[in-house]
């Protein structure tokens, strides 16, 4: 459809913009071009694994949703923040 067709390429583009300005650093797994989960994840098997041996330090952990981080992100700021990065005013009057 016309609408995944432009999701699609503003994605590229915001990617594009956060790989050529080195915005993401190398902890950031998600939103990559090439990007996974199969290493963070690995990591934190391995931890839980260690701390399940006998005289290793308790884990603890909490839940987090971010499903809806987004929304609590002010819009504004990311506008500017890709206009500093070098977004074209057009992309930017596209994409609001």
């Amino acid at each position: 459809t016309t609408y995944k067709l432009a999701s699609s390429t503003i994605s590229n583009r915001i990617l594009t913009l956060l790989d050529k300005h080195n915005i993401l650093t190398l902890s950031q797994f998600g939103f990559r071009h090439g990007g996974d989960t199969e290493q963070p994840i690995s990591i934190i098997d391995a931890i839980w694994d260690y701390t399940r041996t006998p005289g290793a330090p308790s884990l603890y952990t909490a839940p987090m949703d971010c499903m809806e981080a987004f929304d609590t992100v002010q819009h504004n700021w990311l506008l500017i923040g890709m206009a500093h990065v070098g977004a074209p005013p057009e992309f930017l009057d596209y994409v609001t």
